[in-house]
């Protein structure tokens, strides 16, 4: 789905906050990507399974210590795939939101659930939040608008624990500054 999209809509650049361990980036077809992650153990794992591709650049995030209000660190797309469900905490997911939203230039692109359903049982509990995201979205970026949203074909169930919980949310930028 992301490489038709980069394909059809001319996208030069994409930042993705929470790359992880390489995987989904290695099926990627992007010009120019910057990843962050939060695990320096990981992010040293995937910068060296990249380590001969000049397209691809990485950097270490913690989202209290990240700032730029100078606008440099941005690109034509930003994603968030599978993060934001892990993210417990009301301050870093909102966080989370004004760095994806702000580093992007033209589309956001989000997998994740969207619930307003905060608890959790089980296992789940320590390490997983639904968040409302198409309404947070829709409050805290007026800018951005809600372009489709693309249903999971194969969702979680206990049935079928293999699938995933996330659909993808595809928002452009309405309003420039």
């Amino acid at each position: 789905m992301l490489n038709e999209f980069v394909a059809e809509h001319g996208i030069d650049s994409v930042i993705e906050f929470g790359c992880g361990d390489g995987e989904q980036l290695a099926l990627a077809d992007y010009p120019r990507y910057l990843g962050f992650d939060v695990s320096p153990t990981t992010l040293r794992q995937t910068k060296s399974k990249f380590a001969g591709d000049p397209s691809k650049s990485f950097a270490l995030y913690d989202s209290e210590l990240y700032t730029d209000p100078a606008g440099l660190i941005t690109a034509d797309l930003a994603i968030s795939l599978d993060v934001i469900f892990h993210l417990t905490e009301d301050d870093v997911y909102e966080l989370h939101l004004d760095h994806v939203f702000g580093a992007a230039r033209r589309y956001v692109v989000l997998y994740t659930s969207d619930l307003d359903d905060p608890g959790m049982d089980g296992e789940f509990a320590a390490h997983m939040r639904h968040h409302p995201v198409v309404r947070d979205v829709a409050k805290r970026f007026p800018e951005w608008r809600l372009a489709s949203r693309i249903e999971n074909p194969r969702p979680w169930s206990l049935e079928d624990t293999d699938g995933s919980i996330s659909d993808f949310f595809v928002y452009e930028r309405v309003t420039t500054d």
